[in-house]
């Protein structure tokens, strides 16, 4: 069976090693997966190419770049895919009328995030359902988002949580403390897009206010971004420059993650945040904002804090929980683990999107439409 994933980005991030783990990992005896992406491909393209799965890189600048669409529907009749699987929204909505013109059978779209910033993907989503045969959500809080907000029937969706690979995880060596400049000195750390989904403002925020108590910490951000310009004005205005740094992209994140002293999530909405699987896994306490998709994998007081989003208070206050209670950081990092490492596996992700496939092999099996 022929799997033509499309995805709108190749570079660093969650919706990308979803894609990753689950195109390199299919079972090469039934599937037979390639990649196309809208953009140039970046470092996630290359580890494809070094696992066998083709990519192909269309290089469009806009979503209404008029010869790179062309290009796609002419690649998804060449490749004939018997079915083409999206990711990203500006792939999710071109994948379905390209796919529609080539002739490609079968269409499904992973939805990643309840995307409150691009109100217009959403409802374009729901609007053009009828091109889809079924959306893939990574959460239960994503599809009823999905569901309640951009009108699609609950028939054409279903949950697949994302899973992270344990072993590379377990391989991963922990990073230096020296090299991020944290010696003897409590260590959290931030993980993602220098966006305002991500709410590093408010981190900043909450940093400051620590500084006012005078509490002793290194607040490192591994990301990059387009609001790293303003972030950085907030650092200086706050006065925090000592203590919080934005480190750009990381190689080697699942090592700063190894190496904290405590995971913040400050995010204003999220799908799930693998970086919160990768901290409960390596059996890091958390302290992340209470939002849907956080919320489906968290439970307060349990497996980490939850804070309301948008409140540095808040986040300042659970953090110096957190530190000043060993135990409870202990007990809510164990419990974290161990449900990690039960749940949310690469394996179990796999198998889902296989058996989601061979659903549409056979003619006789209903479909999710």
């Amino acid at each position: 069976m022929r799997i033509a994933y499309l995805t709108t980005s190749l570079q660093v991030g969650g919706a990308e090693r979803v894609l990753y783990d689950v195109a390199t990992r299919l079972d090469r005896t039934r599937f037979d997966p390639s990649v196309i992406c809208l953009q140039p491909t970046g470092p996630i393209g290359e580890a494809f190419q070094l696992r066998g799965v083709p990519v192909t890189a269309l290089g469009m600048k806009t979503l209404f770049d008029a010869v790179a669409f062309p290009r796609l529907v002419r690649l998804l009749r060449d490749l004939r895919p018997d079915l083409l699987h999206a990711h990203l929204s500006h792939a999710n909505l071109l994948g379905r009328f390209a796919a529609r013109l080539a002739g490609v059978p079968r269409v499904v779209c992973s939805v990643h995030i309840m995307d409150l910033e691009h109100p217009w993907h959403v409802w374009l989503d729901g609007a053009t359902i009828g091109f889809v045969d079924a959306e893939v959500c990574v959460t239960e809080s994503v599809r009823a988002f999905t569901r309640d907000v951009a009108g699609v029937p609950e028939a054409r969706l279903l949950t697949i949580e994302n899973g992270i690979d344990l072993a590379a995880v377990d391989a991963a060596p922990p990073t230096p403390r020296e090299d991020v400049g944290v010696p003897g000195t409590p260590f959290l750390l931030s993980v993602g897009r220098l966006r305002a989904q991500k709410g590093i403002d408010v981190a900043i925020r909450a940093a400051a206010l620590l500084l006012r108590r005078r509490r002793r910490f290194r607040w490192v951000v591994a990301g990059e971004g387009k609001e790293r310009p303003a972030l950085e004005a907030l650092v200086r205005e706050l006065r925090v420059e000592d203590v919080f740094s934005l480190a750009g992209l990381r190689p080697d994140a699942i090592g700063l993650t190894k190496s904290c002293d405590l995971l913040v999530l400050p995010s204003r909405w999220e799908g799930m945040g693998l970086v919160l699987l990768d901290a409960l896994a390596s059996g890091r306490p958390v302290v992340a904002t209470d939002i849907g998709g956080v919320r489906d994998v968290i439970t307060h007081e349990e497996h980490g804090l939850l804070v309301p989003p948008e409140d540095p208070v808040a986040l300042a206050d659970a953090i110096e929980r957190m530190l000043d209670d060993p135990a409870l950081a202990r007990a809510t990092a164990e419990r974290g683990r161990v449900m990690v490492r039960g749940r949310f596996t690469v394996d179990r992700m796999v198998r889902a999107h296989e058996e989601l496939y061979e659903s549409f092999r056979n003619p006789r099996i209903a479909s999710l439409t």
